[in-house]
């Protein structure tokens, strides 16, 4: 559904006078809300700000493609989830090895711990010693 910026805005007041949207009345507000948004740049605005990319929906059927195109298509939007989850993944590492450098380690011995050569684990952190 391509909608112009002025069909969006319409829609997006119209909305307001819903009392009780339906299920398309709310997905048709999303897509005006991307329509509004997509010129603003809002992408590198968020990024800027510290938030992760937003993803476009993609869809369970293209009826309008050929299965090799529909697969592209899928396939495209699958990639673009492995890069973000791994870059979710190395700021999680990041954040840990951090955390750990900064940490004021209290140790305490782990008899029962198989995670690490270590018998001893800080309590704050959970690094091994």
């Amino acid at each position: 559904m391509n909608w112009t910026l002025e069909d969006s805005w319409s829609y997006i007041e119209n909305f307001r006078q819903h009392d009780v949207p339906s299920a398309d009345d709310i997905v048709h507000l999303d897509i005006a809300m991307m329509a509004v948004l997509g010129p603003l740049d809002v992408e590198t605005h968020c990024s800027r700000l510290g938030y992760s990319a937003r993803f476009p929906r993609y869809q369970q059927a293209y009826p309008e493609m050929t299965p090799a195109e529909e697969i592209k298509a899928l396939e495209t939007h699958w990639r673009a989830r492995v890069e973000d989850v791994r870059q979710l993944e190395a700021l999680i590492d990041s954040k840990k090895r951090e955390h750990r450098r900064n940490c004021t380690h209290e140790w305490t011995c782990d008899t029962e711990a198989r995670s690490c050569r270590s018998r001893y684990i800080c309590t704050k952190c959970g690094q091994c010693r």
